[in-house]
């Protein structure tokens, strides 16, 4: 069973969540706070397995609240944001506090519930499975291995490589901006596909843009790919490269979603893999589910180097395992380890 606290100042999310897992069998709700003060009390008290988190809180927001459990009774967060600018400029920086996941909250009645309770359901049975197993490692006599590098390639050689291209989901925000400050503003262009919805993108790609060297923004259709720049796919699209004449840009477009995400990450690993050959890096990073998998793999036939992040510093390991199991994965690395590899790997 999956102890779950609330805290969240509306009497209506609360019961919305109360009505989701009233009959479970699988997750119980041990406990309920209407402000950030009353939170921390019984984080401390109750012990659950993870907390779901309102930002916007009376007496202690969610942001100090927050901090203290991070700091005190540390455990996996997943924020309640709103739909809107705001509330995407909020969750980004609760992520960067040590939030792990996020679901938004445009719902005002039940017609949504099913659709929430799908997904939160998923977030929540991966997240706590992967916090438990990262407790156990760290527990483990065994645990000396977190740094391990996991491949046959410490020795390749360093090549030319004309684009970088990432993809990440649960833990990608936290991977963004620990790899991205690591390339200087000669690298070549990158592309960063991250599960992310409409609205929350912008704001990624701002605050990524204010601790890099690098230009970040988010991509726009038919812009050329530039040295220097990171292109940050936008939330409810997908995006692919073009190759017109030699000169590669950047393709948005909506379609339907794939692998359940819009952007999909094998989108972009896909047209990369036509376009691109051994000078191009693809990385599959922390995320929930396999999108990225069938795309690396693609990119590993038609020759470009392939890394994906190691299971002990993934917030949840599925995407870069679904990857690693397809024979698809040159390298398994620390996330620490990413940036410095291909900078080591590559001249630009």
């Amino acid at each position: 069973m999956i102890k779950i606290l609330i805290a969240d100042d509306s009497p209506f999310i609360r019961k919305v969540l109360r009505q989701i897992y009233k009959d479970s069998e699988e997750f119980q709700i041990v406990g309920e706070a209407s402000n950030g003060s009353d939170a921390i009390d019984l984080v401390k008290i109750l012990r659950p397995d993870i907390l779901i988190l309102d930002l916007e809180m009376p007496v202690l927001n969610g942001f100090e609240a927050l901090k203290v459990i991070m700091k005190e009774a540390p455990l996996p967060v997943i924020i309640f944001s709103s739909f809107n600018l705001k509330g995407a400029e909020q969750t980004i920086k609760a992520l960067e506090f040590g939030a792990i996941d996020y679901l938004t909250k445009p719902f005002a009645s039940y017609d949504k519930i099913d659709v929430i309770t799908k997904d939160l359901s998923a977030k929540i049975k991966n997240i706590v499975k992967s916090f438990r197993q990262s407790v156990k490692n760290q527990n483990s006599k065994s645990d000396k291995k977190s740094n391990l590098i996991i491949g046959n390639c410490h020795n390749v050689n360093s090549r030319k490589i004309d684009l970088i291209v990432f993809g990440a989901s649960t833990g990608g925000v936290q991977a963004a901006s620990n790899i991205l400050p690591q390339f200087s503003g000669k690298t070549c262009p990158i592309v960063w596909v991250q599960h992310m919805p409409q609205n929350f993108t912008a704001t990624f790609a701002e605050r990524l843009n204010d601790i890099s060297e690098l230009n970040v923004k988010e991509a726009i259709d038919n812009e050329p790919l530039k040295k220097g720049y990171c292109y940050i796919a936008p939330g409810g699209k997908h995006i692919e490269i073009r190759n017109n004449s030699g000169r590669f840009s950047l393709h948005t477009f909506i379609g339907d979603e794939i692998c359940t995400n819009k952007p999909s990450i094998n989108v972009m690993f896909y047209s990369v893999s036509e376009h691109f050959s051994n000078n191009a890096i693809g990385v599959v990073l922390t995320g929930m589910g396999n999108d990225g998998a069938k795309g690396i793999l693609a990119m590993h036939k038609a020759g470009a180097f392939t890394i994906g992040q190691n299971k002990e510093t993934s917030v949840i390991y599925g995407m870069p395992k679904a990857a690693k199991d397809k024979g698809a994965i040159d390298i398994e690395l620390p996330l620490e380890k990413i940036a410095d590899y291909i900078n080591k790997l590559s001249f630009f």
